[in-house]
């Protein structure tokens, strides 16, 4: 179960650090990422053993800037999803 990522977003072509917290979330082999639209994208990841719980996501150049449901592949499926959104901005954290 998903309960939280950060950041929420990021810009197409990009590669970002997400940081997924939750339960049954070992043994990550991708997201995936799916648009109110249609548009529907399985992205490998590159896990960061340094930083648990933090994966490495290279965002699609192509992707539409869209809000996007985002969902974990790992081990035992596929996780609940949580919003996520592609944009040319950059993200700001939130202190």
């Amino acid at each position: 179960m998903l309960t939280s990522l950060s950041p929420l977003g990021g810009k197409p072509g990009s590669t970002v650090e997400i940081s997924f917290k939750g339960a049954d979330l070992d043994g990550a082999k991708s997201i995936l990422l799916s648009s109110i639209h249609g548009a529907s994208l399985e992205v490998p990841i590159v896990q960061i053993p340094e930083k648990k719980g933090v994966l490495a996501v290279k965002l699609p150049a192509d992707a539409k800037n869209d809000l996007y449901d985002i969902r974990l592949v790992g081990r035992y499926g596929v996780s609940n999803p949580r919003v996520f959104q592609m944009s040319p901005l950059t993200v700001v954290d939130s202190p």
